[in-house]
């Protein structure tokens, strides 16, 4: 009896702690906002030079010639909630561990890395992209960790990621999202089974690369294009399984989607369909022995 009430006891005391680290109990369905935090964001950027808060304390950027609407046509970029990557950090990090992420994105990822002094390496083939993280790297980089992004095609991840143990990224979406006419883009004019399986050429050179035990974690939502249902999250389950990958758990995001599913639930309603308030992160590992 007494071993139970002392454990018991040291349940209690480990969940206070937890919710201490976290700032609530973690569960297989989590709930984030967007948050207030600032960091330096290629989507903000009005081709003058602009000041930003970030971790670091507020700092000149050099500004990139680029319309704060996103691409042309009026199109924006999805922009990573910033409490996400900080409690993936905080869950799935081992200290000490190479942060690699092969979609680089707008940098989000890299600057809250830094903020948290992990080393990083990133990998887009989005010119603009690219080019704004490094004015961004300029600003941030004080010598004491590795940060670094490469204009590269992640399918061909080298050296420069050898050994990585995390990453925590946001996948493209086919081409639902224009980010650029590279031929190098997955989605620029290829059938979405031909993107799936650029995927899957992705995270293929990410597990050579990858030490043994490395977490990959997956920011997925599923999508509608012309009326089809696309189960991305599943799909990339697959992609992952193909490349080498062992799937370790899978979580659902709640709080963070916005926009159309919110504004129009009524009509999504009348066509008995649920509007979609929610993501998936997907968790596998690098088993290799």
């Amino acid at each position: 009896m007494a071993k139970n009430i002392q454990d018991l006891n040291n349940s209690r005391k480990q969940r206070k702690e937890m919710i201490r680290y976290f700032g609530f109990m973690p569960r297989s369905i989590l709930k984030f906002s967007r948050g207030t935090k600032k960091f330096y964001n290629f989507q903000q950027e009005t081709g003058q030079s602009g000041t930003y808060n970030n971790p670091l304390g507020p700092q000149k950027i050099k500004a990139f010639n680029a319309s704060a609407g996103g691409t042309r046509g009026g199109e924006r970029y999805s922009i990573m909630p910033i409490s996400i990557v900080e409690f993936v950090i905080k869950y799935y990090y081992d200290k000490g561990d190479l942060y690699c992420d092969p979609f680089a994105g707008q940098g989000i990822q890299m600057q809250i890395a830094k903020s948290f002094g992990i080393d990083y390496v990133g990998f887009d083939v989005c010119e603009k992209f690219v080019k704004y993280i490094q004015s961004t790297i300029e600003q941030m980089d004080d010598g004491e960790t590795r940060i670094e992004v490469h204009l590269k095609d992640s399918r061909t991840i080298g050296d420069e990621a050898k050994d990585w143990g995390f990453c925590f990224t946001s996948p493209p979406y086919w081409n639902i999202e224009e980010y650029d006419d590279s031929e190098e883009q997955l989605g620029v004019g290829h059938t979405y089974e031909e993107f799936l399986q650029g995927m899957t050429d992705v995270y293929t050179a990410m597990f050579k690369q990858a030490k043994n035990g490395a977490v990959i974690v997956s920011n997925i939502s599923d999508f509608r294009k012309n009326g089809k249902f696309y189960s991305y999250h599943a799909d990339t389950i697959t992609c992952l399984e193909k490349a080498g990958f062992t799937i370790h758990d899978i979580g659902i995001l709640d709080g963070i989607v916005t926009g159309i599913a919110k504004v129009f639930s009524v009509s999504f309603n009348k066509k008995r369909i649920l509007p979609k308030i929610h993501e998936y992160i997907i968790v596998a590992k690098a088993v290799k022995s």
